[in-house]
């Protein structure tokens, strides 16, 4: 049996709560799509920091490394890259380094530094997220980024369908944030419908990016799982 446990928010989660579990990080708008986008692309490995300056330093050090990210959804001063998954092209990525940084799934992976293992999931690579848990054969916890600092129906949504597909194969043991999430069991084909008026999804659209949130509520079409290994998430296929 499988014990599958949910957090809503990186800051309901400590380094000590996550320390030597198996942990997915979620953040479907958008640092995890485009994650789980730029290593499909070609990008060699992603390096997370929480602080800007921390990313400016690292591209000091080696001016080869491409920057990416954003604070309030909007791509940061000095960058190569935003946070848009449409911007991971392989004609800008294939064989280069990524450091990124963003308001909330860099922090999440921050708090889950000292993880068993750590894998990035979206809608987009939720096929290939299932099928490596389900071999996996583990407990594991899902921790959602959230929106600053409060719950994100998006992400709890992914949350909801990951359960679901992995509870369909094996025997689960849910916590009440899990359960809660797989009652989302009919949402799959209703993505958009279910998120229309959703904080965060209303805030990128507002900001103009529409196109990156129909990307991101694509489901299974990617093939691969960012999986944290020496410091770096790289490609598992």
């Amino acid at each position: 049996m499988i014990k599958i446990k949910t957090i809503f928010t990186h800051q309901e989660a400590s380094v000590e709560m996550l320390r030597q579990k198996n942990v997915i990080i979620i953040d479907v708008l958008r640092a995890t799509s485009v994650m789980a986008t730029a290593l499909q692309n070609g990008v060699q490995e992603i390096q997370t920091v929480a602080e800007i300056a921390s990313a400016f330093q690292k591209k000091n050090e080696n001016k080869d490394l491409l920057l990416a990210g954003e604070r309030n959804a909007q791509k940061i001063e000095g960058f190569d890259l935003g946070n848009s998954p449409l911007e991971m092209t392989k004609e800008k990525l294939k064989g280069k380094s990524l450091i990124m940084s963003t308001s909330n799934g860099t922090q999440a992976v921050k708090i889950a530094r000292e993880a068993k293992s750590l894998r990035a999931a979206a809608f987009i690579n939720m096929a290939s997220v299932v099928k490596d848990l389900l071999l996996l054969k583990e407990d594991f916890t899902l921790l959602c980024s959230g929106t600053n600092a409060r719950f994100s129906l998006d992400d709890a949504l992914a949350a909801g369908i990951l359960i679901n597909r992995i509870k369909a194969n094996t025997k689960v043991h849910l916590c009440d944030n899990s359960l809660m999430c797989s009652l989302s069991i009919s949402r799959e084909n209703k993505l958009k419908e279910s998120l229309k008026d959703s904080y965060h999804l209303q805030l990128l659209q507002q900001r103009g990016f529409q196109k990156d949130v129909d990307y991101c509520l694509s489901l299974d079409i990617v093939d691969i799982v960012p999986v944290l290994e020496q410091g770096r998430f790289v490609a598992k296929q």
